[in-house]
C-alpha cells in the first residue's frame, strides 16, 4: 500500500491542473482507501500537508526577497528641476520621490523636522537625503519610505545632481580663494 500511495503522490505532484488534482484524489479515495480512513489520513498528513507547507514557505520567502529588492535604475528624469533655479543647496534636507514611473521630484527643506513631516505625508517611494561634507563627502540616506523597488531610480537621478552641486561648490570655493 505504501508504494501505491507514493506513486499516487508523485503523479499528484507532477500534474499541472486543479481538475487533475481533484480527479487523482477522488480516484485514490475510491480505489485504495475505501473503508481505510486511517490510510487516507496518513496520506494527507504525511504527504500532502508537508508539500503545501513547503509551497507556502517558498511563497513567503519569495515575497520577503521581492520586498527587500531595491529595483533597477530605469533612467528616471528629474521633473521639478526648475524650482531650484539652477542652484542646488547642499545645506538643505532633500526629499526625493518617484511619483510616477521614471518621474523623480526633489523637495528641499531647511530643517530635519519639516523633511520628516513631509516624508510621513507622502505615500509614494521616497528618500530623505542630506549631504554630509564632514565625514563622507557624499549624500546620506536618512530615511526611506514607500515601496523599495523605485529607490534605484531615485538614486540614479539624485546622485548626479549632488555630484554636480559638489563640483560647483568646489569651483566657487577655488574662485574665492584665488581672489
Amino acid at each position: 500500500r505504501l508504494g501505491e500511495m507514493a506513486g499516487w503522490f508523485v503523479e499528484l505532484l507532477v500534474s499541472h491542473t486543479a481538475a487533475k488534482w481533484i480527479e487523482l484524489i477522488l480516484s485514490y479515495l475510491c480505489t485504495y482507501a475505501a473503508g481505510h480512513l486511517p490510510v487516507v489520513l496518513h496520506g494527507l498528513i504525511f504527504f500532502v500537508t508537508p508539500a503545501c507547507l513547503t509551497a507556502l514557505g517558498l511563497g513567503v520567502a519569495g515575497a520577503q526577497i521581492a520586498w527587500k529588492w531595491r529595483g533597477f535604475d530605469w533612467g528616471g528624469k528629474w521633473v521639478n528641476k526648475r524650482i531650484h533655479n539652477s542652484t542646488f543647496n547642499l545645506e538643505q534636507f532633500h526629499v526625493w520621490t518617484e511619483e510616477w514611473p521614471g518621474k523623480v521630484y526633489c523637495y528641499a527643506f531647511d530643517n530635519l523636522a519639516e523633511a520628516q513631516w513631509y516624508m510621513k505625508k507622502r505615500w509614494c517611494c521616497r528618500m530623505l537625503l542630506k549631504y554630509n561634507a564632514k565625514t563622507t563627502g557624499l549624500p546620506e540616506v536618512l530615511e526611506e519610505g514607500g515601496h523599495p523597488w523605485a529607490t534605484r531610480t531615485i538614486e540614479g537621478v539624485a546622485m548626479p545632481v549632488y555630484i554636480q552641486a559638489i563640483k560647483q561648490s568646489q569651483t566657487e570655493i577655488e574662485m574665492q580663494e584665488t581672489n
